[in-house]
């Protein structure tokens, strides 16, 4: 919109500014989040993208519980079946 209204210096901060907080949300949330839930970045990561690919915006939340749950099982050796 800025760059409309004629402030093309303004609009380009903003969206470098933009992209600054793109990239670090990208890499630092699933690190946050892994490290909450106890699980690797990349297994959490993983379980975001497939449960949004695979139920939407609920498997987005319940990939994650679902393999926090599996691993607590597995530590605790209910289930077999992680090493």
């Amino acid at each position: 919109m800025s760059w409309v209204i004629g402030s093309p210096s303004l609009a380009f901060g903003l969206f470098c500014l933009y992209l600054l907080i793109t990239v670090v949300r990208q890499t630092l949330e699933p690190k946050i989040i892994g490290l909450q839930m106890g699980l690797p970045p990349a297994a959490t990561l993983l379980c975001i993208f497939a449960g949004g690919k695979l139920l939407g915006l609920a498997g987005i939340f319940l990939f994650p519980i679902a393999a926090t749950v599996v691993k607590e099982l597995n530590d605790r050796g209910i289930i077999h079946i992680l090493k």
